[in-house]
């Protein structure tokens, strides 16, 4: 049986996990000018402040950038680096040097901009010329490569890691936390495949866009993820009451 938002909301412990980019904030060509949806991020509030409920956004950006972007939020735990970040951290000799090499093809296609992380370094490529941007993917993937653990090509991003960890462990580590009932999570992107694996049977795995998912539920776009989440919220707050 194919669970529901209705069960989720009756579950007896839930945990809720939130990309950012793409879902709580829309895609932008400057990355540093995406701003979540205020609405989302309200909800994502109303959840953290119900018993027995807890809320997580498990991002790819290093956890100071997302602290930033988000905004004050209480209740709402943030983890960064696609799982490797808990706390705000120095960014490590390795990821410097790699932030370095993947500049180095940056400064060869005008457009190009690289996100430096604690553990690894994102190579930015929305902007540059769409004759450039296959040749400006190749190239960073050839340089960051032999100094990253992991390297995922997402959405005119390449994502390099020099940590093994990854959405999936960063659900489990916090599903051993909490032991939840129910876990949902909501994503948009390749790096959130990660998470959908770990989920069971009882569980939600939200995929928003049309692109190809392991998630068996699917919101059209990420202005859907708001009103996803009010409604949640709203169901719970509801059950809790006795309503």
């Amino acid at each position: 049986m194919q669970p529901s938002l209705q069960a989720a909301a009756a579950a007896p412990v839930l945990l809720i996990g939130c990309d950012y980019d793409g879902t709580l904030a829309p895609i932008v060509n400057d990355p540093a000018a995406a701003h979540p949806d205020r609405r989302a991020v309200a909800a994502l509030q109303d959840l953290a402040s119900l018993p027995d409920t807890f809320v997580t956004i498990i991002s790819g950006r290093a956890r100071v950038e997302l602290r930033r972007l988000v905004g004050p939020i209480s209740g709402v735990a943030l983890v960064g680096g696609h799982g490797s970040e808990w706390d705000d951290a120095e960014i490590s000799l390795s990821s410097a040097a790699l932030a370095t090499r993947l500049r180095e093809v940056a400064a060869r296609f005008p457009g190009a901009h690289v996100e430096s992380k604690p553990s690894g370094a994102a190579f930015h490529y929305r902007r540059v010329d769409r004759l450039l941007v296959d040749s400006a993917a190749r190239s960073a993937i050839s340089a960051g490569t032999p100094l990253a653990v992991r390297v995922v090509h997402g959405k005119r991003v390449v994502e390099f890691s020099t940590s093994d960890a990854d959405k999936g462990s960063a659900l489990r580590r916090l599903r051993q936390q909490t032991s939840p009932s129910v876990t949902v999570f909501i994503g948009d992107d390749v790096t959130d495949e990660d998470a959908f694996s770990v989920l069971g049977p009882s569980d939600l795995a939200v995929a928003v866009g049309g692109h190809d998912s392991k998630a068996r539920w699917r919101l059209d776009s990420q202005r859907d993820v708001a009103p996803f989440l009010e409604q949640l919220a709203a169901q719970r707050s509801a059950r809790q009451r006795g309503s």
